[in-house]
Parts: structure tokens; sequence; C-alpha cells
């Protein structure tokens, strides 16, 4: 009857969404598709949180030479960054915190060692209060999207229009496009038009594309500056270093080393006028602030492995208008800071033609984008 079709209609409208715009396509054909069809793929579900298990499935079937591993702080590294042929794959989300580096390398092929490894060095690894937070960030997440859906998330399709999460002329388009470039795997891609490119970087469209969002990190900022004061807010500093991270960098730099993995280690950058503010506490947290780089230094030094101080972007010719947000370089504030590394590092200058990315970075009018979406 009539209410029986209307049922039936209310299950099969998000049923169809979800199978036209890839939601529910398995990974191994995601991940395939990324390494063989030859354009770019941008893959992002709406209804899954499974970022960790697609990037260490792309790691075990990429096995790139060159392969970086962290938060999404270190997301903006991209394969055009290296020479034509130097194999390059972004693993960020497959592991945080130190000890997940150590037992990804472990977890790895015995047919299989990057040769380099680029990590994000976060200083919430380094706050004995908050550093657990890192070791639980990224858990091996194997649920599906098909597994969400059926538990009830197909009722987001419903909702979240009205949430302003997803517009409704976005699902529409779904029906329309079809063989558009790029190619958009998953729901919240298709919608705003961003995700997960072929080479792992990320492209953050709500922050590249939605002025309203832009205008909005801004305001963060000056909240977070606001927020900074002697007694109060030290934001991710604490009062000391932890001991606790420090053994365990040495455990996983100590597991690199014997599997012949050369590591990088960098602090990423965090906003220019976060790190004047925090200059002027005077206390334990600035002192750690200012400590951490030379105790990190003294570490990786130890095993001969190159470190990188890169937490202030003016520090390497950036600045805040190159930020995403406080913590999150852009794609043109990451390529400054990795041509710095190419410049210094004699294991990575071999892979890299710094020439070139200082003629590509000149002639690019984006504050934020370099390459864009290039495979």
């Amino acid at each position: 009857g009539l209410f029986g079709s209307l049922v039936g209609v209310i299950f099969i409208f998000p049923a169809a969404v979800a199978i036209r715009s890839g939601e529910v396509r398995s990974l191994s054909s995601v991940i395939r598709e990324q390494r063989d069809y030859g354009r770019v793929v941008l893959f992002q579900t709406l209804f899954s949180g499974f970022e960790n298990v697609y990037k260490r499935l792309t790691i075990a079937d990429r096995k790139p030479d060159i392969l970086t591993i962290g938060s999404s702080r270190i997301h903006q590294f991209r394969s055009g960054f290296f020479k034509p042929g130097v194999d390059f794959y972004n693993g960020a989300f497959a592991a945080s915190g130190f000890e997940d580096y150590k037992s990804l390398i472990q977890g790895f092929s015995p047919d299989y060692k990057p040769k380099i490894l680029i990590v994000s060095l976060d200083y919430l690894n380094f706050d004995t209060d908050r550093r657990w937070n890192m070791k639980i960030f990224a858990p091996y997440d194997d649920r599906t999207a098909l597994g969400n859906i059926a538990r009830g998330d197909w009722r987001k399709i419903y909702y979240y229009p009205f949430l302003h999460k997803i517009k409704w002329s976005s699902i529409v388009d779904l029906f329309r496009s079809h063989g558009a470039t790029p190619t958009y795997i998953g729901l919240r891609a298709n919608i705003e038009k961003g995700g997960f490119r072929n080479d792992g970087s990320y492209r953050w469209a709500l922050r590249l594309d939605d002025r309203d969002d832009w205008e909005a990190s801004r305001r963060n900022i000056d909240n977070v500056v606001e927020s900074i004061a002697p007694g109060k807010n030290g934001w991710e500093f604490g009062n000391s270093i932890s001991e606790e991270s420090i053994v365990a960098l040495k455990e996983f730099l100590s597991q690199a080393q014997s599997d012949h993995i050369f590591v990088i280690g960098l602090l990423t950058p965090f906003s220019h006028r976060i790190h004047e503010k925090l200059q002027t506490l005077h206390d334990s947290r600035q002192d750690t602030m200012e400590k951490l780089p030379l105790r990190i230094r003294q570490v990786f030094s130890a095993y001969n492995f190159d470190f990188y101080d890169f937490s202030d972007p003016v520090a390497f010719g950036s600045s805040d208008a190159e930020m995403m947000d406080e913590v999150h370089p852009s794609e043109k504030a990451t390529l400054r800071l990795f041509m710095q590394m190419a410049e210094h590092s004699p294991v990575l200058a071999p892979y890299v033609d710094v020439s070139y990315l200082k003629n590509k970075l000149n002639s690019t009018a984006s504050s934020l984008e370099v390459f864009g979406n290039q495979l």
C-alpha cells in the first residue's frame, strides 16, 4: 500500500545515496583505484572514521620508499615535493604517539622497510598529563561504512541538512555528475570536494573553499592567543617534559635504526602569534617550549637522525597567513619547511629538486596551495 511505499522510499533513498557516492565501497577497491587508475581520486566517507586502517592498508599495499607518519599536522606533505619517480606516501593517521610509531614499523611485512620515515613530534606527546591522548589517538579501526549505515547512520542523510553539514543540493548533484574529474569516493568527499588524495595528503576543502570557515579559523587563533596567560592556559605545553615520552621516543628510534630506516623528525608549526604570546608567560610552560627542541635534538643526534624545529612559521619564511588554523600548516607552509629539510639533509637531498620547488613556490599566487589536486 501507500504506507509501505513511503517506508520503502525512506530506506531506499539513503541506500541509493550511499551507493552512488561510494560511501560503501570497500577500502581495497579505493586503494586500488587511487594506485592504478592514473587520475586524481579523493576519498573520505561521512559515516565511518576508519582513516587509520585505510592508511595502514595503503602503506602495506604501496610499500613506499619515503613515508610520513603522525597526526593531521603533517598531512600536507605531497608527492610533488619529490623528484619524478620517487615512491612517496603520506601516512598521516596511520600512527600517532611514539609507542604507536614503534608498533607500526614492527608490523611492516618482512620484505618492506621504508628508506626514510618523516615523523611529526606533536607537543602533546611530551606533556606528562596529556600524552595519553596521543597514545590512543589512532586506534586500529576496522569498522566499515556499510556496517555503520546499517546500525542507523543512514538517518544522518535526513537530519544533517538541517544542521548545515550537508546541503541538499550536494546530494542531488550526486545523481547528476558522472565521470567528473577529480573522482570523489565517499559521501563527504563528494559533498565537500575534498578528502585524501592518491598520495595520502589531505585536501581540507572547507578551509580552502569556504570563506566563512576560513574566517572562523582566524577568530579561533585570536581566542587562543587571548586565553594564554600566566597561571592560566599554556596551550599545548605542560610544566615539564615527560620523561616517559623521551623513553618511548628512544625506543622508537632504536627500532628504526635496527631496521635501517632513516628517521627525520620535526616539531610542526603553530601560529606565530601563539608562539609570541607563549614567550610572555615567564613560567615553566614557556621554559618547556624553549627546552623541548634542545632535548629532542639530543635524542635524535644519539641515533644520527635528523631533527628540525619548525614550531614558529616565521623562522622558515612562512606566516600565519599560510597556516590553515592555529596548528595545521598549509601545503605552501609545508613546502617551505620541506625545502629547508632537503637543503640540510644529505639523506633526503638526492630525492628532491630544490630549484624546481623554489620556482614552483614563487610562481604560486595562493597562500595555501601549491600543487593542488595534481597527482
